[in-house]
């Protein structure tokens, strides 16, 4: 089973090294959810689907990382076999170098 609960209910913080540290774990968590769905078998790719969906409606990704995982999950949602990265392009969003050949990338 995938587990986000902790990273989703962290208290707010002043400290602005914390903030950054969490992000930047939100962020490789994310990805690390991407790149799983590829591979996943059919429950744990819904389960990745709807944990990417709750981390963005919760506000889990800064504005300018948002659009990656928002449309990451329609992506997934929409083309479960296809290629995450060839998805996003169509879409207009930066593919992030860790995301790079995820899928069966077309001819």
């Amino acid at each position: 089973m995938i587990s986000n609960a902790p990273l989703l209910v962290l208290p707010a913080s002043d400290d602005p090294r914390l903030a950054e540290a969490v992000r930047e774990l939100r962020y490789s968590k994310g990805i690390e959810l991407l790149r799983l769905h590829r591979t996943a078998d059919t429950p744990t790719r819904s389960q990745i689907r709807e944990h990417l969906r709750q981390a963005v409606e919760k506000g889990w990704f800064s504005a300018a990382d948002k659009p990656l995982f928002e449309h990451g999950r329609i992506c997934l949602q929409a083309e479960p076999d296809g290629s995450l990265e060839h998805c996003l392009h169509r879409a207009g969003v930066a593919v992030p170098e860790r995301l790079r050949d995820t899928g069966n990338t077309p001819s």
